[in-house]
This record gives structure tokens, C-alpha cells and sequence, in this order.
């Protein structure tokens, strides 16, 4: 199904696989802290995205570091902040999609499990300018993280609008999970880190396989 019913005031967004492709950007933040903490890196991990770039960051240097875990997360994180978010870029038709729903009136924020100063590193290279957004939720904001329904209703609130007038957008289950909890409607992108099966499991509203698509169903424009 990939239609949307009913009025659309505000539409929220996970941020890494839905916005931009951070993944150059976080495999080298990896690399570049397991070789400064353990003296190497994994390459075996660099091609599976599943291990490497849909679990957080403290689970995956964890399962890699064991008692080290700590300092591989703090040297990701330096990493990141420092160097390898160059790497991110927009997904192709992002921007236009942003300015087309700032055109129609509709707000637009974005909710994301990423830490709050790697996320403003991210929007600052990118020229994303935060007051253009009506809500940005990070993993600071809230105790629980997707697929809990925390974070999503936290932006929602905070945009100013009410659950029916809200669409959340995301590439991951957890993103439709905590979206439906929450009473937005949801929206799975299939060009992100997730595979399609899973994404059919948690049962968005509908699908879009690309930024283009993700715009017309967003704003209701018919395909061409």
C-alpha cells in the first residue's frame, strides 16, 4: 500500500539510511577506532551492513572490543566528530523533497537514535540548518530508544502537532514500530540499511523505494 490518507501537517524523519547515506562516514569512524584501540581493523564487518551499521554504536564496539568497549566508543565518536562525517551525503532527491514539503506548508523534523553532537555535525556539513526543523529528537532526549514509542511522540510534540496530523518516516522496522505506537502514520523507505523482509514485518502505512517516490507520496503528486 503506498498511499496516505487524510491531512498532513508535519512529517518526521530518521535521519541515517532515510536522509543521508552516512555509511562511508560510519564504517570509517569504525575502522579508524578499532585500529587506534585494538591495532586493527575488521574488514569482514565493513560488508555487512546488518552487523555493523543497524546496531548502535555501544553494541556493536561491545561485541567487537568486549572489556575495551568503552574506548572504542569514545574513539568512534572523536572519529566521527573530527573526520569521516565528510563522508555522509543526502540521498539523491532529498533536498527537493525537503523544499517541496516546506512549500506546501508542511513541517518537517527528524527523529533519530544518533547522538545529538553527531547529528548537528551531520546537519552543519550537510546544510541542513536546524531552525528550518521543527523538531530534531537525538538519543539524549529520551530514556527509551525506537522501536519504543518515546521518541517519536517526543517529536511530535515538540513540532506542535497531534499524533493524526503527523507522518514518521524511516528505513528501519524499529522507525514503523515506534511510529505506529506512537499514532503517526508511517512511511518504511526500502533504500536504507534494512532489508525489505524485515521492513514488511513491522508493517508500515506504505513504502517509498526512493526519495522521488518518498515525495510524491508525501505530497500526494501522482507518479509521472
Amino acid at each position: 500500500m503506498n498511499a496516505l490518507t487524510g491531512d498532513i501537517k508535519c512529517v518526521l524523519f530518521d535521519f541515517d539510511g532515510t536522509l543521508i547515506d552516512s555509511r562511508p562516514a560510519l564504517v570509517g569512524a569504525y575502522r579508524a577506532a578499532f585500529e587506534e584501540v585494538l591495532g586493527r581493523s575488521f574488514p569482514e564487518l565493513e560488508n555487512d551492513p546488518q552487523r555493523l551499521l543497524t546496531p548502535r554504536v555501544a553494541e556493536v564496539c561491545r561485541d567487537i572490543a568486549g572489556d575495551r568497549a568503552d574506548e572504542c566508543v569514545e574513539a568512534y565518536d572523536r572519529h566521527y566528530r573530527a573526520e569521516t562525517y565528510r563522508l555522509a551525503t543526502l540521498y539523491p532527491g532529498v533536498e527537493e523533497m525537503l523544499a517541496a514539503l516546506h512549500e506546501l506548508g508542511i513541517r518537517t523534523g527528524i527523529v533519530t537514535n544518533k547522538g545529538r553532537a553527531r547529528t548537528e555535525k551531520d546537519l552543519d556539513w550537510l546544510g541542513i540548518a536546524p531552525d528550518s526543523m521543527a523538531a530534531i529528537i537525538c538519543a539524549e532526549d529520551t530514556v527509551e530508544r525506537k522501536p519504543h514509542p518515546a521518541p517519536v511522540a517526543l517529536g511530535i510534540e515538540t513540532a506542535g502537532f497531534t499524533p493524526d496530523q503527523v507522518v514518521y518516516v524511516g528505513d528501519g522496522p524499529q522507525d514503523a514500530r515506534s511510529g505506529r505506537a506512537s499514532g503517526a502514520r508511517t512511511v518504511s523507505v526500502l533504500y536504507g540499511y534494512y532489508p525489505e523482509d524485515l521492513l514488511a514485518e513491522a508493517g508500515a502505512d506504505a513504502t517509498a523505494s526512493s526519495p522521488a517516490d518518498l515525495t510524491r507520496i508525501l505530497t500526494g503528486t501522482p507518479p509521472a
